[in-house]
C-alpha cells in the first residue's frame, strides 16, 4: 500500500516495512532520528550533503552504522526534478544489520539511540560495560558540559572525544 502525507506524522500510526521516499531535504534528519530506531529496508532520495553526512565519520554517520549497511545506488543532477533544487541528490539504499555484537563500541552507539531522551550523564552509564563505579570513573574523564547533553545535541568534537572514550573502553574490556 502507498501512502501519500508526512511521513513524521503518519511514522507511530502505520505499521509498514520498507521505505520508498523522495525525502524534503527538511525532513532529512529528523526521519532519518525515527528511522534508526525503528530500521526497515529504505530506497530513500536525500541531499548529496546528507548523504555525505550521513557515510562519513560524523555522528549521525557513526550511528548509521551500528544499524545500517549503506549504499549510494546513484547520484542524481538537479535537472531531473522539477522544481530545480540547487544541490545534486543521492539514491541510497538502506539494508538493516543484525545489533552489533557486545564488545564493540558500534553497540555502545547502537545503544546509546535508544537512551537519546537522557542526558548523557544518566546514559551513558547503562551502555559502557563494567560496572556502575568504573563507568562514574570513565565519565569523568569527559567534561562536565559535555554529560549535560543529549546524544544529538553533541558537536563533532564532542562525539569524537566519547567516541574515542568507547574505543579505549571497549578495547580494554
Amino acid at each position: 500500500t502507498v501512502r501519500a502525507g508526512n511521513i513524521l506524522r503518519l511514522w507511530g500510526a502505520l505499521e509498514f516495512s520498507g521505505l520508498a521516499s523522495n525525502l524534503p531535504y527538511a525532513l532529512c534528519e529528523p526521519l532519518w532520528r525515527l528511522l534508526l530506531k525503528r530500521p526497515m529496508p529504505a530506497l530513500v532520495v536525500v541531499s548529496k550533503s546528507f548523504a555525505d553526512k550521513i557515510t562519513d565519520a560524523t555522528l549521525l554517520g557513526r550511528l548509521t552504522a551500528a544499524v545500517f549497511d549503506v549504499a549510494r545506488v546513484r547520484e542524481i543532477a538537479p535537472a531531473a526534478f522539477a522544481p530545480t533544487p540547487k544541490t545534486w541528490s543521492t539514491a541510497l539504499r538502506l539494508v538493516p544489520r543484525a545489533p552489533p555484537a557486545r564488545g564493540m563500541a558500534l553497540c555502545a552507539w547502537h545503544d546509546l539511540l535508544y537512551l537519546d531522551r537522557k542526558k548523557l550523564r544518566n546514559a551513558l552509564p547503562l551502555v559502557l560495560p563494567g560496572t556502575k563505579r568504573a563507568a562514574k570513573d570513565h565519565l569523568a574523564t569527559l567534561p562536565a558540559r559535555v554529560l549535560e547533553k543529549k546524544l544529538w545535541q553533541l558537536s563533532q568534537a564532542e562525539f569524537e572525544k566519547i567516541d574515542c572514550l568507547f574505543s579505549q573502553i571497549i578495547g580494554k574490556a
